[in-house]
């Protein structure tokens, strides 16, 4: 059995993104007559920052446990999933930056149990993303021509999805395509 922590150096970031991203948002609250509306926006963005630090600080306590019966995520929640009863396997990636060079993925990974999402801060991601898409094809999941994109990306599928599904997967394939 493997456990993976989040990485202190990423939660810290996060941490400090969430509280500066308050504080920009706070402080003219505090400070200036605003007008209704423009108060009202600055505190729901404020509001957002706070919930994004709460979540921060819930994830430093998760615990990710991999072994080769299934996944188990344990936090202030717990959730367990067997590789068995893999039923979807998605893994996205959002980027911070207009030419995509930075941002982070996310695997969610559901069954008739429940369903489990992390984030590549997860110490051992690739390693995680490499035992679900063993699982997922096992199970003949099907995948979005999205994941196995991302999938391409970390070196687990040896040919990016050009024209036709690599590893025999299935997806929404481009959208050009659709009329056809």
């Amino acid at each position: 059995m493997s456990e993976y922590r989040y990485s202190t150096a990423a939660l810290r970031g996060d941490m400090v993104r969430a509280v500066i991203g308050f504080i920009l948002c706070a402080t003219p609250i505090a400070l200036v007559s605003l007008e209704t509306w423009l108060a009202f926006l600055l505190a729901a963005a404020a509001g957002i920052f706070v919930l994004f630090g709460g979540r921060t600080w819930l994830r430093r306590g998760v615990r990710v446990a991999v072994d080769d019966s299934g996944i188990t995520a344990v936090g202030k929640t717990s959730a367990r999933l067997s590789w068995d009863d893999l039923q979807r396997f998605k893994l996205s990636y959002f980027s911070t930056r207009r030419d995509r060079s930075s941002g982070w993925m996310q695997l969610n990974l559901q069954g008739p149990s429940g369903r489990l999402s992390i984030d590549s801060n997860l110490e051992g991601f690739e390693d995680i993303c490499r035992r679900a898409f063993r699982a997922a094809t096992d199970n003949d999941v099907e995948l979005s021509s999205a994941s196995l994109r991302n999938l391409a990306e970390l070196g687990l599928v040896r040919e990016r999805a050009r024209g036709r599904q690599p590893g025999g997967g299935t997806g929404w394939g481009n959208p050009a395509d659709w009329r056809r």
